[in-house]
């Protein structure tokens, strides 16, 4: 209750906020219509401007932000508190002294990430009503195999933000089953019966979706949560390494285009793949540093660190054609065309199925070179350092062929497709070794002991003693 006396009513918490948004409304008459126009539209979405202060790394204990609304030395501020309510706005010069600062930089940086990770969030929900959609979707990204199209792959990457971790587990999955059942269809001597031909085909469908689920895994950023966590970076970062035992090249350049995707947290994971005793390996490690180093430039002096030692002559290769593409094109500018070099190399070996590499257009370059079928392999090694440029700058649709060039172009699964993947796979998995008992002595023959006596009077007495007891 009021005192006797006094007619006013307590000022709530809401009251106080909208006397402040007042308070700030009046004040923008201190900066000009651009900054009046970017200052409004946080004002209409304090959401987004919460979580630009959260994702900036304020204190806990700043109760009050001063996020600049220019660039410069002194810019004009709005102050906002950590919930973001609106108090003030200060114009250019008027320094907001002892006030956390958020950077005009950061400002737009987070602002436009985070709106496109909620308009994909959007997307995401809309998609997921309709269960069976969603269904009919992931089936055609199980079982198209290299016929995926981009009109498939498109509503896919919308369903990533709520099934990371479904994709990541199905990934998971479908390696295990792989390496199980690639063993048996791996020795076959004999062309292959029924039940054979459907193993291989299903095989041959798992190793593409492998390929698939890697780029729906890559195509975003990790969440906070996920991205705390060691194991989602290693997973991606290992899909080079992964692909590698494929041999097949379409596989591997999607797992270094996620790999690119992912930047700084996949070099530690690399460094440990570098030294790794086989050479195919070492190769894969080494183009995935690359591509790191061409999307991030940032990161190139500590990714061409890893690769560019002096005793071997494929990592000082990469390397310098690296340095020689950021010399170039120093900035990361959308790039979705592969060098014509790369295609006239599949021209020449008679791999493309267009009539000429010429014919082709620009934006469809890259998905044709990445999705033709060739065996990875070190005689490849040019046109790999012709593809990756490409790879480092492109999109996840990018990689796919329209619907209208996959039927033209893309060759269709033969039973040789499956059987290969298959041998290639077993051959890079540990060779099983036999067990074999141990040789004892027969009962009469001395005992190994060196006792003098029958092994049937010395140790073999006491073996026979225990065993009943065990």
């Amino acid at each position: 209750m009021p005192p006797d006396g006094d007619l006013r009513t307590p000022v709530t918490d809401t009251e106080h906020a909208m006397g402040h948004a007042h308070h700030f409304l009046s004040r923008l008459d201190r900066v000009n219509l651009r900054q009046t126009e970017l200052a409004l539209s946080f004002y209409r979405d304090p959401e987004l401007l919460r979580g630009v202060i959260d994702a900036a790394g304020v204190p806990p204990h700043a109760e009050r932000v001063a996020v600049a609304l220019a660039d410069g030395k002194k810019p004009p501020h709005m102050v906002v508190t950590r919930d973001a309510f609106f108090i003030t706005c200060l114009g250019a010069g008027m320094f907001p002294r002892g006030l956390y600062r958020v950077s005009y930089a950061q400002l737009i940086a987070l602002s436009t990430r985070l709106a496109h990770k909620r308009h994909r969030a959007r997307l995401c929900a809309a998609l997921y009503r309709d269960r069976r959609a969603v269904d009919a979707l992931l089936h055609r990204v199980t079982h198209a195999g290299n016929t995926l199209c981009r009109e498939d792959i498109a509503p896919a990457l919308d369903l990533q933000p709520r099934l990371w971790l479904a994709f990541a587990g199905s990934f998971a999955d479908h390696v295990l089953t792989f390496a199980h059942a690639c063993r048996p269809v791996a020795r076959l001597t004999y062309a292959p019966n029924g039940p054979e031909r459907d193993l291989l085909r299903s095989l041959w469908e798992s190793a593409w979706t492998q390929a698939h689920f890697s780029v729906l895994m890559s195509c975003e950023e990790l969440d906070e949560d996920l991205s705390r966590h060691a194991a989602p970076a290693q997973l991606i970062a290992d899909l080079p390494v992964t692909f590698t035992c494929y041999d097949s090249a379409p596989l591997l350049a999607r797992g270094l285009w996620a790999v690119a995707r992912l930047g700084a947290p996949a070099l530690p994971h690399l460094a440990h793949w570098l030294d790794y005793p086989v050479s195919a390996t070492r190769v894969a490690a080494q183009l995935a540093a690359a591509v790191v180093a061409l999307r991030h430039p940032h990161l190139a002096t500590e990714a061409l660190a890893l690769i560019d030692r002096p005793d071997d002559r494929y990592g000082a290769c990469i390397a310098a054609e690296v340095r020689e593409e950021l010399r170039r094109a120093p900035r990361l500018a959308p790039l979705t065309e592969v060098p014509q070099r790369a295609l006239d190399r599949l021209a020449r070996r008679g791999l493309i199925a267009a009539p000429r590499a010429e014919a082709v257009p620009d934006p469809m370059r890259l998905a044709l070179a990445v999705s033709t079928e060739r065996a990875f392999c070190r005689r490849a090694f040019g046109w790999w350092l012709d593809l990756l440029p490409a790879l480092a700058r492109a999109d996840a649709p990018s990689l796919y062929l329209p619907r209208a060039w996959s039927e033209a172009v893309t060759e269709r699964y033969a039973v040789d497709r499956g059987l290969s993947l298959a041998r290639s796979f077993a051959a890079s998995l540990p060779k099983r070794v036999p067990h074999r008992r141990e040789a004892r002595p027969g009962r009469n023959a001395p005992c190994p002991c060196g006792a003098g006596a029958k092994y049937k009077s010395c140790c073999g007495r006491a073996r026979r003693e225990v065993q009943p007891a065990a």
